[in-house]
């Protein structure tokens, strides 16, 4: 079996928290697809993805689930995206 080449993590308010690999041109939406979906105690108005670009410059973009612009970003290599969850 070949060496997985490609991965993001999801955590937060979705089903399935993991890393996954990425076949190329996945987008934040499709990641969340991979993940399960949003939880009902999901926070969809808060959105961080955290990118390290070039391996060393740490990039965090927040946005929203609402937001198509936002979730239709391809995700790269090493990316993290936390859907915050609603707190009590």
């Amino acid at each position: 079996m070949p060496p997985i080449k490609n991965v993001a993590g999801i955590a937060g308010g979705v089903r399935r928290p993991a890393i996954y690999e990425l076949k190329g041109g996945e987008t934040l939406k499709d990641l969340i697809n991979m993940a399960g979906g949003i939880t009902a105690s999901t926070y969809k108005y808060k959105v961080v993805l955290e990118r390290y670009e070039k391996s060393e410059n740490l990039k965090i973009l927040e946005g929203s689930l609402d937001d198509p612009e936002f979730i239709s970003q391809v995700v790269k290599d090493g990316d993290l995206i936390i859907i915050q969850k609603i707190s009590s």
